[in-house]
């Protein structure tokens, strides 16, 4: 048996598929994904992001994997839906960041008809770091 995909054990989701581990509509899967991210810096040591991603299926075939859904015969199509994120971060001194921020995903097609709700969601979160 052959396996065609690709399932992270461990490994940040971070950087490309959702703004913190515990909101996780995607992972390293096979995914065709698509965005363009604007970073920039603000007065009083702030900076932020902005990003907007379009998630697609590699193949109609293929499963969401962190949604658990799988349409076997492709007639759900490819489409997961497009996330905007957005970030703000405030450093204070040299140990302390302060963080905030949003994501949406505009839910596509494929979870609505392969089985799952099909709804949009919203995360936001707020986080603190210290440096030691």
């Amino acid at each position: 048996q052959q396996a065609n995909r690709v399932d992270t054990l461990v490994g940040a989701r971070r950087v490309d598929v959702g703004p913190t581990v515990i909101y996780g509509p995607f992972a390293w899967s096979i995914i065709d994904t698509l965005g363009i991210r604007a970073t920039f810096e603000l007065p009083y040591h702030l900076s932020g992001m902005a990003s907007l991603r379009r998630y697609r299926l590699e193949s109609a075939t293929d499963a969401w994997t962190t949604a658990l859904l799988r349409d076997e015969s492709g007639a759900s199509g490819r489409d997961l839906g497009t996330q905007l994120e957005l970030r703000l971060r405030r450093s204070i001194g040299t140990a302390w960041r302060l963080e905030a921020g949003a994501a949406w995903l505009n839910s596509g097609s494929f979870g609505a008809i392969a089985g799952g709700p099909g709804d949009d969601l919203t995360y936001a979160y707020t986080q603190a770091s210290w440096t030691f």
